[in-house]
């Protein structure tokens, strides 16, 4: 096993179809807030119903733009818009492929149905989709010594 290389980052993979629909959101958003634009109001309800739309668009741009995996020091990072989540290697469980539909209980911080499930000792899981993931699954396992790597997974060492 070669020596981990400090703070590695990946950005997250994107299905095409996953990508197409929130730019589908954030369309029918800036459409929303330029049609509520041509009505010239000055009432607390239309601001509202003007600046919506708007926050809605920038929310899913700033998530889409942001999403990204990093390998660092002091464990597995993920970040997503406001969300920002550490898990120190010593609290990783497992690692194990998720594809499809499949739904766990967790934080989905993909844009890809190719995923790659973080089973935490503690709290929820977290599905991540790193590309590369061949590259993220050696990384991680040179920092995880408790755990070993079978193919396209991370099981606890002595596992059956």
């Amino acid at each position: 096993m070669s020596a981990a290389t400090p703070g590695l980052s990946f950005r997250s993979k994107r299905d095409a179809w996953i990508s197409a629909l929130l730019g589908l959101v954030m369309l029918v958003s800036a459409v929303s807030f330029l049609s509520v634009l041509r009505v010239a109001r000055e009432d607390s309800a239309y601001w509202l119903a003007a600046l919506s739309p708007l926050v809605t668009f920038a929310l899913v741009l700033w998530l889409m733009r942001t999403i990204a995996y990093e390998i660092a020091a002091d464990g597995l990072r993920a970040r997503c818009g406001p969300l920002r989540f550490r898990v120190p290697f010593a609290e990783i469980e497992a690692v194990e492929p998720k594809r499809g539909l499949d739904l766990e209980m967790g934080w989905s911080l993909a844009l890809s149905l190719d995923r790659l499930l973080v089973r935490r000792r503690r709290g929820l899981a977290l599905a991540i989709s790193p590309e590369p993931r061949e590259l993220f699954l050696a990384e991680l396992a040179a920092r995880c010594p408790h755990l070993v790597r079978e193919g396209d997974r991370l099981a606890p060492r002595g596992a059956p």
